[in-house]
């Protein structure tokens, strides 16, 4: 007989700001996914939100910019990151 495991959390559902995280760094707000990428400004309140979606595995980040002290910190979003809100990757 097959019992669920009741040590094995659900993934939680995704919460607004995160649901438009992912699609704006998909399509830019455009509504047509045609990019992957959503740059945090240092100090800002997505950056949050940013690293718990890479925590989850649903975005991956760079480093920084490449220009010495990061102005910004680009996230990608990952495959299950795109399922996660029905779209796809470019």
């Amino acid at each position: 007989m097959d019992e669920e495991d009741p040590n094995i959390d659900e993934p939680r559902p995704l919460t607004h700001e995160e649901r438009e995280v992912l699609t704006h760094a998909l399509t830019g707000g455009r509504g047509k996914v045609y990019r992957n990428y959503y740059a945090v400004a240092a100090g800002s309140t997505y950056g949050q939100i940013c690293r718990d979606l890479v925590l989850r595995g649903l975005m991956s980040a760079t480093e920084g910019d490449g220009w010495g002290e990061p102005m910004f910190r680009y996230y990608m979003v990952t495959q299950a990151g795109a399922h996660a809100v029905g779209l796809h990757l470019p």
